[in-house]
């Protein structure tokens, strides 16, 4: 990645970064997840 970046080559840097903001995301859903049915108190609205 930090190669891509010193050499401007703009498509591996973007689709490392739609990688891990993709991945940032999923894993936040999942915690959420496991956090409604670990907890009954929290409920969907």
């Amino acid at each position: 990645m930090i190669d891509s970046i010193s050499v401007r080559d703009n498509t591996v840097v973007q689709a490392g970064l739609l990688f891990f903001a993709l991945s940032f995301i999923l894993i936040n859903y999942a915690i959420d997840v496991i956090y409604i049915i670990l907890d009954p108190r929290i409920k969907f609205q």
